[in-house]
C-alpha cells in the first residue's frame, strides 16, 4: 500500500529541507497531524523521533535515510497501538528545488500489511493515509511560505 504527493511550495529547498531534515524531531510544532513530537530517547541523537498521534499512541520513527545533499529523509514508524495486520509503516521525503523561492516536496508513504488483511483492510487505510499526507502537505505548505502555523494547528494548540 503506497501513497506518492508532490506539491509545489513559494519557498525555497534551503527552507523546506531545513523543517523536514534539521527540525525533523519538532514536526509536532507546525502541523495537526502530529500533536507533539520529540527526539527519540532511544536512539543515537538525530536518528530518530517519537510522535504523538490521535487514537494509536506513540509513532518511534527511525531514520533509514538522512541525505542533506540530496534533500531526502526516510523513516520507519513503529506505532503502538496500531493493528496487528499492520506489518510495516514508513515515509520517504524528497525536495527538489525550483528556482530561488520554489521547490518541489514529494512524499512517498508506504505501510505493508498482512496479505489476507491487504484485499480487506488496504483501500480503507489507503485512503486515510492521503487523507493525512495532503492534510500534512498543506500545513507545510502554509508554514514554509507564511513562516507560521496553520489555522488548524493553532486550533489544535489552544485546545490542549
Amino acid at each position: 500500500m503506497e501513497v506518492k504527493r508532490e506539491l509545489t511550495v513559494n519557498a525555497s529547498a534551503q527552507t523546506l529541507w531545513k523543517i523536514l531534515g534539521e527540525d525533523y524531531d519538532r514536526v509536532g510544532e507546525w502541523t495537526s497531524e502530529v500533536p507533539t513530537s520529540k527526539p527519540n530517547p532511544d536512539l543515537p541523537e538525530g536518528q530518530g523521533r517519537v510522535c504523538s498521534t490521535e487514537g494509536f499512541g506513540d509513532a518511534k520513527e527511525t531514520i533509514t535515510e538522512f541525505s542533506p545533499r540530496d534533500r531526502v529523509l526516510a523513516y520507519t514508524a513503529e506505532i503502538e497501538k496500531m493493528p496487528f495486520f499492520v506489518k510495516e509503516m514508513g515515509n520517504r521525503w524528497e525536495v527538489v528545488p525550483r528556482g530561488d523561492k520554489r521547490a518541489l516536496v514529494k512524499m512517498h508513504l508506504k505501510g505493508r500489511l498482512l496479505p489476507v488483511f491487504a484485499q480487506l483492510m488496504g483501500p480503507v487505510m489507503k485512503k486515510q493515509m492521503a487523507k493525512s499526507a495532503d492534510t500534512l502537505l498543506e500545513e507545510l505548505k502554509y508554514y514554509a511560505e507564511t513562516g507560521d502555523i496553520h489555522p488548524r494547528k493553532k486550533k489544535q494548540l489552544n485546545n490542549q
